[in-house]
């Protein structure tokens, strides 16, 4: 420990400095604690299966905490902060009884700018044993994941980058969801949850076309929390909210006391069930870990919360409820680069207008009634397209995938998205665009670019089929 915090590593700079690579003693600690937690009973909340079902389950009765993760709101971030961190709590526990670092702490796994070769699966989450020969608790057959990332191909920096999140200086609407729930999923996401959030989950997970944890785990949100990685995965993402924050230049969290007031229960490392608070876990200084690539954090500030009778103001307005200024028709997303023409209506704003009109300076691209018969593990970047060529990844403005969309925690109908939207800020791309003099308001093209590991098996992936695509002004 240092200056009494844990400290959250990287875990292939972990792996890369192991004597017996890839079992570092962080990593192997954790393998055996998962070993232990399996063996715990079901109703037992420091089992495995209990703390995969906080976030989602398919069992029935459930109990009155399961199926509770926040996606699609501006709760996600702090509900995963703290679900991970009471996870670490009991983890870390079982790491010690089984003669494991008594420091440990939940590794992240820093897929967009860690090592070289950082964005592919960490190879202890690869091998089937354990240096004693024993199975390894980390490892997930193929069809559980998808066999390209077993087998070691790079995750595409489509799917993990996070230049879109980061650039941000919004928490809501933008980096962090916008201001609805507490709800289990609803969309459109927040930027950070976009991209790379459940991009990382399909691609990990792989196709789900079956009902039940028959199919790759990390893509369905009822199975995601059994498979090892997420709990890495979810580090990393949580790291990035400190990151963020630490980026200054106006980015703060929400200081309404509709976030921060809303609390959320889990459970501790004796099985004792404890509560906090978005606002007491906001900052990182309130905790007990931070991230190896921070300096520790000072000790926290005195907590300041609403005054009596304060409303906070107002809450953010959510995006993309402005009059439609170009539209277009439908595409089906497949294995290859799609266009789709939009053409501004009659008497409408042109866009370079929209995206400089000092009241509403905002411009949305929207992707309405998608569907799809199942859960496709693949990505697909969107581009702003003005010549056609698709060949610039600047144009870029987010990613379409399916982590949660369609998804409903029990049923026995098969998973499937229907009529979901997603939504785009275009509004910097655009003038950028019209700076370079590359834009032109009468010739407006979006296109959709595949993103998928080597290796990646198509076979069975469920075709994406998008009902029209339009822009608002506001």
């Amino acid at each position: 420990m240092t200056n009494g915090a844990f400290v959250r590593r990287d875990i292939w700079a972990l792996e890369q400095g192991a004597d017996d690579p890839p079992w570092d003693p962080f990593t192997l600690g954790y393998a055996r604690a998962i070993g232990m937690m399996r063996e715990r009973q079901p109703d037992d909340p420091t089992s495995w299966s209990y703390q995969a079902a906080l976030h989602g389950t398919y069992e029935e009765p459930a109990d009155p905490l399961w199926n509770g993760c926040q996606h699609g709101s501006w709760f996600f971030l702090p509900w995963h902060r703290m679900y991970i961190w009471y996870f670490e709590q009991i983890v870390r526990s079982a790491v010690v009884e089984s003669g494991g670092p008594d420091d440990w702490a939940l590794p992240y796994w820093n897929y967009t700018d860690g090592p070289a070769g950082s964005a592919a699966l960490p190879p202890a989450f690869r091998v089937e044993t354990l240096p004693d020969g024993g199975p390894n608790p980390l490892f997930v057959p193929d069809g559980n994941r998808q066999p390209a990332v077993n087998a070691g191909a790079a995750l595409p920096g489509i799917v993990t980058s996070t230049a879109q999140a980061l650039r941000s200086t919004s928490f809501s609407p933008g980096f962090g969801g916008l201001p609805r729930g507490p709800v289990h999923f609803a969309n459109p996401h927040g930027l950070l949850e976009s991209q790379p959030h459940d991009n990382i989950h399909v691609v990990v997970g792989g196709d789900v076309t079956r009902v039940g944890c028959n199919e790759g785990w990390m893509t369905d949100p009822n199975c995601a929390a059994l498979d090892p990685i997420f709990y890495l995965h979810h580090s990393n993402i949580d790291r990035l909210w400190a990151n963020w924050l630490a980026r200054a230049e106006g980015r703060a969290n929400p200081t309404h006391p509709a976030w921060t007031e809303e609390a959320f229960s889990f459970f501790d490392a004796d099985g004792a069930e404890q509560s906090k608070t978005c606002g007491e876990v906001g900052e990182l200084a309130g905790l007990d870990y931070f991230y190896d690539d921070m300096v520790p954090p000072p000790s926290p500030p005195p907590r300041v919360g609403a005054a009596a009778g304060s409303d906070g103001g107002e809450l953010p307005r959510p995006p993309g409820d402005g009059p439609e200024i170009a539209t277009g028709g439908g595409a089906v997303l497949g294995m290859d680069p799609v266009r789709v023409s939009l053409s501004p209506p009659s008497g409408a704003v042109p866009l370079t207008q929209a995206a400089a009109d000092p009241e509403t300076p905002r411009v949305y691209l929207h992707l309405e009634d998608v569907e799809s018969d199942g859960a496709p593990g693949m990505v697909w970047e969107v581009r702003l397209d003005p010549d056609g060529s698709g060949g610039d990844p600047d144009e870029a403005v987010g990613t379409v995938s399916f982590f949660g969309r369609g998804h409903a925690h029990g049923g026995g109908q098969p998973p499937g998205v229907t009529g979901e939207r997603f939504i785009f800020d275009i509004t910097d791309i655009v003038s950028r665009l019209e700076a370079a003099g590359r834009w032109d308001d009468s010739r407006i093209t979006v296109s959709f670019h595949p993103a998928r590991p080597e290796g990646y098996s198509a076979a069975h992936t469920p075709a994406v089929r998008i009902g029209r695509v339009y822009v608002t002004h506001g």
